[in-house]
């Protein structure tokens, strides 16, 4: 079996369950934490339908979510694309047209630049990690809190060609 980045947060979660596995300014997560977290966005992306290879975008600054999100993408099998917060909005809606990005990762204040993206390019399906808006934007919208409400205990199976490739 071919070991990838993500593994080590697996590992790491059955030997040091208790164990600081990541801190940003105040907070922290354990590795168990941090972990069920990745876990549960894993299974959230494979709902909204992102496969193995699928780009998904990052338009975060600095903070806890950046790990939760690297790592939950990854164990979703799909690949992340770093979306600079400080974009110009016709620099990011080019990124994000021409990576295939459907699904975003981002925060409540950026979520006015996506939606003028969006309006641009009818590509943006769902943005998580942001909560409801009046009006409502043309893509979905989903929480951190409704992400978590995902199965946690286990990664989705991820299989496919990119494993047999390494």
């Amino acid at each position: 079996m071919t070991f990838l980045l993500h593994h080590t947060v697996e590992q790491s979660a059955q030997k040091y369950p208790d164990h600081i596995a990541y801190r940003f300014d105040e907070q922290s997560l354990t590795y168990a934490e941090l972990n069920g977290r990745t876990n549960s966005l894993a299974h959230l992306l494979h709902e909204l339908g992102v496969r193995k290879g699928d780009r998904v975008g990052i338009h975060l600054h600095q903070s806890m979510e950046i790990a939760i999100a690297i790592y939950g993408i990854l164990k979703a099998g799909a690949v992340f694309v770093p979306l600079d917060p400080s974009l110009p909005i016709n620099r990011l809606q080019f990124v994000i047209a021409d990576c295939g990005i459907e699904h975003v990762i981002s925060q409540n204040r950026k979520l006015a630049g996506l939606q003028q993206v969006a309006e641009k390019i009818d590509q943006i399906k769902s943005v998580i990690g942001v909560t409801a808006v009046e009006p409502h934007p043309p893509f979905k919208t989903i929480s951190w809190e409704e992400v978590y409400r995902r199965p946690s205990a286990k990664a989705p199976a991820v299989t496919g060609l990119i494993d047999q490739d390494l």
